[in-house]
């Protein structure tokens, strides 16, 4: 075990193994209600830490899982559906890296990795980002400048996204939100539990401290601000809501991994990532790239650690739309992380959008709307402008997208080393005119179906 594994932790670990032993129920079966994922961390801003006495494997065509468990002591506590990726539990105590090097050895083993943490860049410690407040704040919607700082100087003047999915990875969303009173909505899915509808993505807290930094559900809302800012842009895109962050913002690799193939099952055309990891974890990184590959155009975030280091995953994976943050001033905002592999910026610095109206005790604003700083703001108007451009161009691939934001993006002021092309530009990039254009006229009819793709083939308990 780690040395900074705080006493609670310890308790916590035994309390749980405890009911794991005298209890008549599989361990399996009792993973959607009762998993708790005790983090190691070293309190390093380099790692986000990782499961205690888990393990991800993927195993070779064929092989079972059963007879992988028998020989390793091990147990299933969940798996991705159709891709042989499994979260397993391994013996109490064990040394996590080790046993998955004895997995990786094992010929029907493909790969085996330790179960990484992956977070909201907003909801991390503040050692992760000693520059800038990234905390939300009490908002209205006539503080909203930056649609019209990109071009879209009223709702709906560059078109609204009719006919495009956009599938949002995060806390889940506030379905009572008056802000998404005409959002239309499919697909609404939680990861940890497996289980789908509305109701089980709502975007609330659990009452506890699941990351032991002394603020309860601090990312309850997170969700909610993200959907919003798409709707800002997009608002007649279709919206798959997929939960894969607590209310701490915290998340898991293997959960992460489940939630970005269940958004290609149901074909989202973008999927939106306002969430990273300091670990370039396997199973993430193939998910990531089987999305890409099955024609899904990914956004994620840069990170909050105000520079190159640590580097984020998958915000700087490579065919990963990484985006950065600017603030009104179209400088790099203090906050963001920066990277080569980075493509673009967008505004990030006190954005405003909706906010979770059942709030937090640790942060009742007491507004339906809210500011909010982070790369995580940055990224949904990236998903929301692609949206528009691929209802205005049915026929455009991801590739396709991407090159056109590239393409016409505005500059930035100042140092814009590992910004990416520019600054978004939405107007330029989708050619549209507030004064010559009528609000959705430029949207070709485009139905939300499915459709073929071309596939190949820190510390603390994280309570799902």
């Amino acid at each position: 075990m780690n040395a900074s594994f705080h006493r609670f932790q310890v308790w916590l670990a035994m309390m749980l193994v405890a009911a794991l032993v005298f209890s008549d129920v599989p361990f399996s079966a009792r993973a959607d209600d009762e998993d708790v994922c005790v983090i190691i961390d070293t309190d390093s801003p380099l790692t986000d830490g990782f499961c205690d006495d888990q393990a991800i494997v993927r195993l070779v065509a064929g092989a079972d899982i059963e007879a992988v468990n028998s020989n390793f002591a091990t147990q299933t506590i969940d798996d991705i559906a159709g891709q042989q990726a499994f979260l397993l539990a391994l013996p109490q105590g064990s040394d996590e890296a080790a046993v998955a090097g004895q997995l990786r050895a094992d010929n029907r083993v493909a790969w085996a990795e330790l179960n990484f943490i992956d977070q909201a860049p907003e909801g991390r410690p503040q050692r992760f980002f000693l520059r800038g407040d990234t905390r939300p704040r009490p908002g209205s919607l006539n503080q909203a400048y930056a649609p019209a700082l990109m071009g879209v100087a009223a709702p709906g003047v560059c078109g609204i996204g009719a006919g495009v999915s956009i599938a949002i990875l995060d806390s889940g969303y506030d379905n009572s939100h008056p802000a998404f009173a005409n959002t239309q909505v499919r697909g609404a899915w939680d990861a940890f539990t497996n289980q789908d509808g509305a109701g089980n993505v709502e975007d609330i807290g659990n009452g506890e401290d699941d990351d032991a930094d002394e603020i309860i559900d601090e990312m309850t809302g997170h969700g909610t601000h993200v959907m919003g800012i798409v709707s800002q842009i997009a608002p007649g895109a279709t919206i798959v809501p997929i939960r894969a962050l607590n209310s701490d913002g915290i998340g898991q690799a293997f959960y992460l991994a489940r939630a970005i193939y269940r958004a290609v099952d149901e074909n989202a055309d973008i999927i939106n990532l306002s969430l990273g990891s300091t670990e370039n974890s396997r199973v993430v990184r193939e998910a990531t790239a089987d999305a890409i590959d099955a024609g899904a155009f990914v956004v994620a975030a840069a990170g909050n650690n105000g520079g190159s280091e640590p580097r984020e995953f998958p915000g700087t994976q490579e065919r990963v739309f990484g985006v950065a943050a600017t603030d009104a001033q179209d400088r790099p905002a203090e906050f963001t992380s920066t990277h080569p592999n980075v493509a673009l910026s967008a505004p990030g610095d006190a954005i405003v959008s909706a906010f979770a109206l059942d709030q937090p005790p640790a942060q009742p604003l007491g507004s339906a709307y809210a500011l909010w700083s982070g790369t995580s703001m940055s990224t949904p108007w990236v998903s929301g402008a692609a949206a528009l451009l691929l209802a205005q161009n049915p026929s455009w691939t991801a590739n396709d997208v991407a090159l056109q934001l590239i393409r016409t993006a505005a500059p930035i002021n100042g140092q814009a080393a590992g910004m990416g092309s520019g600054r978004l530009d939405v107007g330029a990039a989708v050619g549209c005119s507030a004064v010559d254009e009528q609000p959705g006229v430029d949207e070709p009819e485009k139905k939300d179906k499915k459709k073929k793709k071309n596939k190949k083939g820190k510390k603390g308990k994280n309570r799902r």
